[in-house]
């Protein structure tokens, strides 16, 4: 049921988001690893990550996780759906009865629009669900679990209402793309690090025309992974692996350059001029 996340992946490799990750930390990164420092304090323990897609929602939460060293359960809202009346309340019922059980938890829940609409609106089983969830966080809240609830979403206006306010979903946080060429440059170094690349490339160059696109952190590793590809097809790479010579070394061969970005800027740019950047969807737009 639940989805595996990467291991290796810290707050290091998340570009453009130092406000997102400060307050992550403050409310749930040193909650977890200093308890005692918060006893006093009365903790959110529910969080709200909204924004366009390819903002690196996901990404920074499971960053979290590795950095906390906590229990993860990371799911989509209706993975916990069922058609049975009444078992999707039971499975939410044991999903934080397990949180509870390995404290500290986190539990991040992708797409939350899709199970907590708003109430009211004729779905008799959704308003229900909804109330179980409003129910659960609640708990978590009065008693002060060490629980940490995370959920996501790119349509914050589709969710109820009360499941936003206080003791339940009560911190939101917005994650934009990046607003400076800097973070852009910042994004770009972080992949381009993982892999060889020239020094032709014009970063700052790159990045004013990444910027000016509102391209997302989605949007700039797509660019420097498909610059690898062109790399590795400019090696025969491909060829080689297809006719059987291929060996470990030749990869050493493989080093972007600023040509590579270019074929791949100018694939992005004009394969569908009606094309927005990831996330930025006249849907997106609205919340």
């Amino acid at each position: 049921m639940f989805n595996t996340i990467n291991h290796n992946l810290t707050f290091k490799d998340v570009g453009g988001q130092e406000e997102a990750i400060k307050t992550l930390k403050r409310n749930i990164l040193f909650p977890i690893k200093y308890p005692n420092a918060f006893k006093h304090n009365s903790m959110n323990h529910g969080f709200l990550l909204y924004g366009v897609p390819g903002t690196g929602k996901t990404l920074v939460s499971e960053a979290l996780a590795n950095e906390a060293n906590a229990n993860f359960v990371k799911l989509n809202g209706n993975e916990l759906t069922s058609k049975w009346v009444g078992e999707s309340e039971e499975n939410w019922r044991k999903l934080f009865q397990q949180a509870k059980e390995k404290q500290p938890t986190i539990i991040l829940i992708d797409e939350f629009d899709g199970v907590a609409s708003k109430r009211g609106e004729g779905d008799v089983h959704n308003d229900k669900l909804v109330n179980q969830i409003l129910g659960l966080l609640s708990d978590v809240e009065k008693n002060n679990y060490q629980v940490y609830v995370i959920a996501t979403t790119n349509r914050k206006d589709m969710i109820d209402k009360a499941i936003l306010r206080p003791g339940r979903l009560g911190m939101h946080i917005e994650l934009k793309p990046p607003q400076t060429s800097e973070e852009v440059t910042q994004i770009l170094n972080i992949y381009l690090n993982k892999r060889s690349h020239s020094k032709d490339i014009n970063l700052e160059k790159l990045s004013n025309d990444l910027l000016d696109k509102h391209a997302t952190g989605a949007d700039i590793a797509y660019i420097i992974n498909s610059a690898y590809e062109n790399a590795m097809e400019r090696n025969l790479i491909y060829e080689k692996m297809d006719n059987g010579t291929f060996t470990d070394s030749d990869m050493q061969n493989v080093i972007i350059t600023a040509e590579d970005i270019e074929k791949v800027m100018k694939d992005f740019n004009t394969k569908d001029k009606k094309r927005t950047m990831i996330g930025f969807t006249k849907q997106a737009n609205k919340s």
